[in-house]
């Protein structure tokens, strides 16, 4: 597709809710309403002086958003990851929420996965506290990644040895500490994050009520997984990492799977970094929180 702004590029600058009101969106059933609170968001980005070194910014929202980093240890393979805990005094079981990050973030400094998009989720929480939730962020080893999508160059394969085919021992290990609804265990993730959290749910529909991906692509194989789980798809229509027709095809095979729970939003003159939309519109988690597994 031929952008006749490319020269523009990343000077390219609309405010968030206009970019949203003059999103695109499809559906093949319920799917998130377009509402932006642009009043009542505070993310959660911390104030630092110019210079600051990229490790300082990562600490300071590992500090801001009240996360714990930790090491669960699934049947020998080690998996970092931060823990935040959020309105533990609301009334019912907690809800829990996988975040997986981008290629970018990989590592074992259990800091960095935070960078982006992370803010924007436990800004929403923090706002939302008549709802409990236990939010899990694992970080990729730099040697390995979420999930394996041969639609993207991968041969399909999933290690059992890696971090990501262990993910689902940490998250029913976390489902029995906190007591969690067993009916609102969601996953959501961008970029290799956003593929990864379509092949965790894919394999693990038995354990999650909903998904969420953001410039993902996906295959025929991964929508069949995928046909009765709520799922909504976010991209940038100016995407050159993910290329945009990558997540337009798995959604028009979400459908032709018989999937009337899924939900496409394209986001004009965006990029590759369509989550800094995404995850700051109130109406992406209040869709997610609001399924429930039956």
């Amino acid at each position: 597709m031929n952008h006749p702004f490319k020269l523009i590029g990343s000077a390219v600058c609309l405010s968030a809710s206009a970019m949203l009101a003059s999103c695109c969106c499809q559906s093949g059933g319920n799917h998130p309403a377009n509402t932006y609170a642009a009043d009542r968001e505070q993310p959660l980005f911390p104030l630092l002086p110019n210079g600051a070194t990229q490790a300082q910014k990562d600490e300071a929202i590992f500090r801001n958003t009240r996360v714990t980093a930790k090491t669960f240890d699934a049947d020998g393979i080690g998996i970092n990851y931060c823990e935040g805990v959020y309105n533990m005094d609301a009334a019912g079981k907690p809800t829990v929420l996988v975040f997986l990050h981008g290629v970018g973030e990989r590592g074992s400094d259990n800091r960095s996965h935070l960078r982006y998009g992370f803010a924007e989720i436990v800004s929403y929480i923090l706002a939302h506290s008549d709802t409990k939730v236990v939010l899990l962020a694992p970080q990729c080893p730099a040697t390995e990644g979420w999930g394996n999508n041969v639609q993207r160059g991968g041969d399909g394969i999933i290690r059992p040895e890696s971090v990501f085919a262990n993910l689902p021992k940490l998250v029913r290990a976390k489902m029995a500490e906190y007591d969690a609804d067993p009916a609102r265990i969601y996953v959501t993730g961008f970029s290799m994050g956003g593929h990864g959290a379509v092949e965790l749910a894919g394999r693990n529909n038995e354990l999650f009520a909903a998904c969420v991906a953001i410039c993902c692509g996906g295959t025929r194989e991964e929508a069949e997984r995928l046909k009765n789980m709520p799922i909504a798809l976010y991209q940038g229509d100016y995407d050159e990492t993910v290329r945009t027709e990558l997540t337009r095809d798995f959604f028009k095979f979400l459908q032709e799977a018989g999937n009337t729970q899924c939900s496409y939003r394209e986001y004009p003159l965006i990029a590759h970094n369509a989550w800094d939309v995404c995850y700051n519109d109130y109406a992406t988690l209040d869709w997610l929180f609001a399924q429930r597994k039956h």
